[in-house]
């Protein structure tokens, strides 16, 4: 095979210096070239803007992404604050700053925040009882 193919090119050689068929041969080679060198240019271009978009596109996900938890822990911050300037929290109190955060409007996504108090053992009974009397019969 490899004979065959080389006899080959020996005669397209021969005959391209035996005649005026060099200039076409010359043609050919020059827009085969420019043709490679075009690709080549598009390829690295094209390349080149899809990194771009790539990090920019992640970029803006890292902005939100981290804007999103500079507000949550805003949030935790101010309720931990809240729980601070107070002697207790009673429901009531915590209902009313949570309806004033506006989690819903500010924080989307977010379904719920609470906090939990540490009961005594020996103050449980009597804790079930106040929250049931409370409106929680299930408790």
């Amino acid at each position: 095979m490899l004979k065959s193919i080389s006899s080959i090119c020996k005669e397209i050689i021969a005959k391209i210096r035996s005649t005026n068929d060099w200039k076409a041969f010359l043609f050919l080679t020059a827009g085969l070239v420019l043709t490679t060198a075009t690709a080549i240019y598009s390829y690295q271009f094209s390349k080149t803007q899809a990194e771009k978009e790539f990090a920019l596109e992640c970029n803006d996900v890292k902005t939100k992404i981290s804007t999103r938890l500079h507000a949550q822990a805003l949030l935790l911050r101010g309720s931990a604050a809240f729980f601070m300037v107070s002697d207790s929290v009673t429901r009531s109190e915590w209902e009313a700053y949570i309806d004033g955060v506006r989690i819903g409007e500010n924080l989307n996504g977010v379904q719920g925040i609470g906090y939990s108090s540490i009961i005594p053992k020996n103050q449980l009974q009597s804790h079930i009882e106040k929250v049931r009397k409370q409106g929680f019969p299930d408790y």
